[in-house]
């Protein structure tokens, strides 16, 4: 086996699977991730640390971590804290037998690469009920869907590199919606990978949904049967940097607008507040 240097360390998500089931409020995966840039992303099975980090040859040199302030209770608030101890305190790591070790504070943590890519292949949840997924440019990309008791909810779930925190976001369409297509409360534009997706859920009768940019052609977007949520559909599709003022049309099989259009709210560089 050759020797162990920073590579083998930096842009991975490793998780720390001793804690990966610890009761709470709402406990998050406890995990671990550098991106070959130097940033730090971690949970501490409640809350988000991020920042600056120096790998050296044996140890971590974080800088000041930012931190979210959600605050759990349960076990995860008795672990939580050791966590951001540890990461603070200049932690030495020596990866061994595929796991990392991270010691320091008077506490060591050993985790292990994350056994799936995506968050939601977490153990101990359900099958997630993936719609699509794959990378744009550096980032990495899944949606999915769920069906509770009061609609179907859409999640989408991204890094933009390998290392990096993943972001997500959640919308809802009510089982029995009649309401305008598209809805703009179940649209959603988010940025992966630099490029921007619009996704969201319609239901029947629309079958057809697109995108159409400030002065250029009007695109499909892709329309995806669910297959436990029969009358409705979720549409996705890059569009890359349109200009504020694109619009999204939804239309039946007789290409009927089923309106008003959409027209997503996103600000760029430059624009006013």
């Amino acid at each position: 086996m050759g020797a162990v240097g920073a590579d083998d360390l930096v842009g991975i998500e490793w998780t720390r699977c001793g804690f990966c089931s610890v009761p709470g409020d709402y406990p998050l995966e406890i995990t671990l991730g550098i991106t070959r840039t130097g940033a730090l992303s971690a949970t501490d099975g409640c809350n988000w640390l991020s920042g600056s980090v120096d790998v050296q040859t044996d140890r971590l040199v974080a800088g000041k971590l930012m931190k979210t302030a959600r605050g759990c209770r349960g076990p995860v608030a008795e672990v939580a804290p050791l966590i951001g101890r540890v990461l603070g305190s200049s932690p030495t790591w020596v990866i061994q037998d595929g796991t990392l070790t991270l010691t320091g504070a008077g506490t060591t943590l050993v985790y292990e690469p994350r056994r799936t890519l995506f968050p939601s292949d977490r153990a101990g949840r359900p099958a997630p009920l993936a719609i699509t997924q794959g990378q744009r440019g550096n980032a990495d990309y899944r949606f999915r869907y769920a069906t509770p008791d009061h609609g179907v909810q859409l999640h989408g779930q991204w890094r933009d590199e390998p290392g990096r925190a993943w972001s997500f976001f959640m919308l809802t369409l009510e089982h029995d919606y009649v309401g305008r297509q598209p809805n703009p409360m179940a649209c959603t534009t988010a940025v992966i990978g630099g490029d921007r997706v619009i996704a969201g859920l319609v239901t029947e009768p629309t079958t057809r949904v697109t995108f159409r940019p400030v002065g250029g052609h009007e695109l499909d977007l892709d329309l995806h049967r669910l297959a436990t949520a029969p009358r409705h559909r979720a549409y996705i599709g890059f569009v890359g940097q349109p200009e504020r003022g694109s619009t999204v049309h939804a239309y039946d099989g007789s290409g009927t607008e089923l309106g008003p259009a959409h027209a997503p709210h996103w600000w760029r560089p430059g624009d006013p507040i």
